[in-house]
């Protein structure tokens, strides 16, 4: 029997890219088993990551890892890791402006940024790269949750939200 855990994700599109969002809480301890964790979670290495998340593409086999940050000038850290289809390999050297424009919405669903009406400003703090940038999101609060991002029609086909890099 093959002992699974239940780990909550989400996928979002960025740009022209898709990636898998994580909560950095969900993330093992021990950051030597992150990349085996994240193999697995993408489905690699496989050229159809057919037992995963990854869309068997360099543009859909991209991960963000998000937490609350604890710099007084970032409201989130952002973790880029780029997955290897064909190999057992996972990259945090980089980033991606596609997946990073999503950052900021997931922030706001996820209840680690407060929405503000009638534009919510994120900034982010990319932990691969060690620089900043903000991220502004048409939102709406909701009753019960302070967290709803308006996706409209233009929005949501085109993959977009503001970025600005700082």
């Amino acid at each position: 029997m093959i002992n699974m855990t239940r780990i909550p994700v989400t996928v979002m599109r960025g740009g022209t890219s898709k990636g898998v969002f994580i909560n950095h809480e969900e993330m093992p301890v021990n950051k030597s088993d992150w990349e085996p964790f994240l193999l697995d979670i993408m489905g690699s290495p496989d050229q159809r990551q057919i037992d995963g998340l990854g869309g068997a593409n360099s543009l859909t086999s991209k991960i963000a890892i998000i937490k609350k940050s604890d710099l007084k000038e970032a409201d989130v850290d952002y973790t880029f890791a780029q997955v290897s289809i064909s190999e057992s390999l996972v990259d945090f050297k980089g980033n991606c402006g596609n997946i990073s424009s999503a950052v900021g919405p997931y922030a706001i669903e996820q209840g680690l940024v407060q929405a503000v009406e009638p534009v919510t400003k994120v900034r982010i703090y990319n932990t691969n790269t060690k620089k900043s940038n903000r991220s502004g999101s048409r939102s709406r609060k909701r009753e019960s949750e302070n967290r709803r991002i308006l996706y409209d029609s233009w929005s949501a086909r085109h993959g977009f939200t503001h970025l600005s890099f700082v």
